[in-house]
């Protein structure tokens, strides 16, 4: 297996819409924790909490978690 270390082998970027949900497959690409983590730090009121689609079906809005992205502490503050 190749290790690589230069940043042309880093993937490209997720382009997100400006507005619209993202499913936890998405979210945890963006932030790499476990879906343990995510779902504690929701319970936790340290990440957004997602919204129901349907009856077994959530969505993060992309505005919460690009906010919860830029500026974890500024985002906890603000919805503490």
């Amino acid at each position: 297996m190749k290790t690589c270390i230069e940043p042309t082998c880093l993937p490209p970027p997720i382009a997100l819409p400006p507005t619209g949900f993202l499913r936890q497959s998405v979210v945890l690409d963006l932030i790499p924790w476990s879906k343990s983590t995510l779902w504690n730090r929701v319970a936790a009121g340290q990440f957004p909490h997602p919204v129901p689609l349907g009856p077994r079906l959530v969505g993060w809005r992309v505005e919460a978690v690009v906010a919860y992205i830029q500026s974890p502490t500024d985002w906890e503050a603000a919805n503490a």
